[in-house]
């Protein structure tokens, strides 16, 4: 079955009235811009299917689709939370808990987060230049910002394909049955971090991947994920909104819990797309076709 690792729920917030958005694939030798809906992106078949026995009886399941079903727990709730969000302003313990749970585990269950990447001498060099480009262009809009040009390595190329699969599920299964302290402290730490959210007014607008969010670390480098430190999680909702969360500012821990909201001017907004381009698996999204036409010819110049 069609199991999604970007939750449809989310990505509607970028469709249009009729249900689509535009899709662009920046890792073809000829890159083209289609309209899509939420249900044609972002899945793999039987991504979160527990197919082998052992693994069942490691983690006392009985149930093949336990992942699928503990997704769609956040999934069927996100629509309601981000409303409330920008009606409100506001989040009551239980809700921000699952917002929490529910981004996170967007990172942790992405293709990204623990696939392994190949690395061509070719693909190196395009990712350096295009870094590097946008390192010069950040400097107008953040002091001193770096873009980090590394790639995670993921798991050993030795590993089967098979081995592979198996640990990535067990590694699911860990965070979301017997809880993974780290992630369960990352999510503490969100929690009681500041929330800003980034309005553009839809002046201009903010696009999304198929590998939504990303970190901007204690030295203004941006990475897929890294929670060490200080840091900024940036994570785009919408079009018009996008979700900033800084630990630098920690609050006193109380609900309803606060959320602020910032102009966000339209170079803000192209840095921050621009840095969400870097860390996709392959696919960006936009409710506009002339935007991604935009990031289209930015990203040809940047591999020439």
């Amino acid at each position: 079955m069609k199991q999604h690792y970007v939750p449809q729920t989310y990505l509607k917030g970028f469709a249009n009235y009729k249900n689509e958005f535009y899709k662009l694939n920046i890792k073809t030798q000829y890159p083209s811009i289609e309209p899509k809906t939420p249900a044609q992106v972002c899945y793999l078949k039987d991504y979160y299917t527990i197919k082998d026995p052992n693994i069942l009886s490691t983690f006392q399941l009985e149930d093949p689709l336990f992942l699928e079903k503990h997704f769609k727990n956040f999934e069927d709730k996100y629509d309601s939370i981000f409303k409330k969000i920008v009606k409100e302003g506001e989040l009551s313990y239980k809700e921000s808990r699952i917002f929490i749970d529910g981004i996170v585990s967007i990172k942790t269950r992405n293709p990204f987060f623990g696939k392994i990447v190949i690395n061509k001498e070719k693909d190196e060099q395009i990712l350096r230049k295009r870094a590097s480009s946008l390192e010069s262009e950040a400097k107008t809009v953040f002091k001193n910002i770096n873009v980090d040009d590394s790639i995670e390595k993921g798991i050993k190329n030795s590993l089967s394909e098979e081995s592979i699969e198996s640990l990535r599920l067990q590694l699911l299964l860990s965070e979301h049955v017997n809880g993974i302290e780290t992630i369960s402290l990352i999510k503490s730490i969100l929690e009681t971090s500041q929330w800003v959210i980034l309005d553009t007014g839809l002046m201009c607008s903010f696009i999304t991947s198929d590998n939504p969010g990303f970190c901007l670390d204690e030295n203004n480098k941006i990475h897929n994920t890294k929670f060490a430190g200080y840091f900024i999680f940036v994570f785009p909702l919408s079009p018009q909104y996008c979700l900033m969360v800084s630990n630098k500012n920690q609050e006193n821990i109380h609900f309803p819990k606060p959320i602020y909201f910032k102009k966000s001017d339209c170079r803000l907004v192209d840095l921050l797309n621009k840095a969400s381009i870097i860390h996709c698996n392959k696919e960006i999204y936009s409710h506009r076709r002339e935007t991604l036409e935009k990031y289209l010819s930015y990203w040809s110049d940047k591999d020439n």
